[in-house]
């Protein structure tokens, strides 16, 4: 789990195929994140860009939710800002 003023990162679980994804939850109350959103489309398919899966955006809490592929980048960067809350497996 990362956390900002506006913004949250974590892994997840989806219920519909199991699989874990990062998550980043930026408040739209304090930030835009349609420029983000933009060049993520944008990038997608570049081997250096994490796989974007869905945006979401909740109404309720005033969020955009960004669902990504975990990747071992993600993972390394987390690690590095201290705020890792999802571990690795281990390798086969």
């Amino acid at each position: 789990m990362c956390m900002s003023v506006y913004v949250f990162c974590s892994c997840c679980r989806s219920k519909r195929d199991n699989l874990e994804y990062a998550v980043k939850v930026i408040s739209r109350r304090r930030t835009d994140c349609s420029q983000e959103v933009q060049l993520l489309t944008l990038c997608q398919g570049h081997p250096n860009i994490v796989r974007l899966h869905e945006v979401l955006y909740d109404e309720v809490i005033s969020s955009c939710l960004i669902t990504f592929s975990v990747s071992v980048l993600t993972v390394l960067i987390w690690q590095q800002e201290g705020c890792l809350a999802w571990e690795a497996p281990a390798p086969e």
